[in-house]
């Protein structure tokens, strides 16, 4: 997480009393535009996920390395953030990935040091709501306006 994060990303939106980073019903305060109009118009850019780590070897991403859904590693699909060895797992990391991006899509980074493979834990990542109440207003006022204009 850092200043570019938003709370969406995260899934750290809604009651602050359950424990959520930032309320879309609370008014006043740092951010809130942003925050309400992601809720109501949009999907944040990007995503946090859970990535299991190619453990056949011991070579480990650090946190900021690139990830690339293309086999050509030409278009960074996201990057790296905190990594860690589970017990039963093997090597983890937590990543922020664009939203578009498919939890079957196997993931690629490369270091000085070389290269290796992540697959998406989709059980364990976030996925951002489809639901956008404010697109599904603007869609419905421009489908009634044309009929108007019929």
């Amino acid at each position: 997480m850092d200043e570019r994060s938003l709370p969406h990303e995260y899934d750290a939106v809604g009651d602050p009393a359950t424990g959520a980073a930032a309320s879309v019903t609370k008014g006043c305060y740092r951010g809130q535009e942003t925050v309400a109009k992601i809720h109501n118009v949009g999907l944040p850019p990007r995503r946090q996920v859970v990535l299991l780590l190619d453990g056949s070897s011991e070579l480990r991403p650090t946190p900021g390395t690139a990830l690339y859904a293309d086999p050509e590693q030409k278009k960074v699909a996201g990057r790296i953030g905190t990594v860690a060895d589970h017990w039963e797992y093997g090597p983890m990391a937590l990543a922020l990935i664009r939203r578009t991006v498919d939890d079957a899509t196997e993931l690629t980074w490369k270091t000085d040091e070389g290269t290796g493979s992540a697959a998406i834990v989709s059980e364990l990542s976030v996925h951002p709501a489809e639901h956008r109440a404010g697109r599904d207003a603007v869609q419905n006022f421009r489908s009634s306006a044309r009929q108007r204009n019929l």
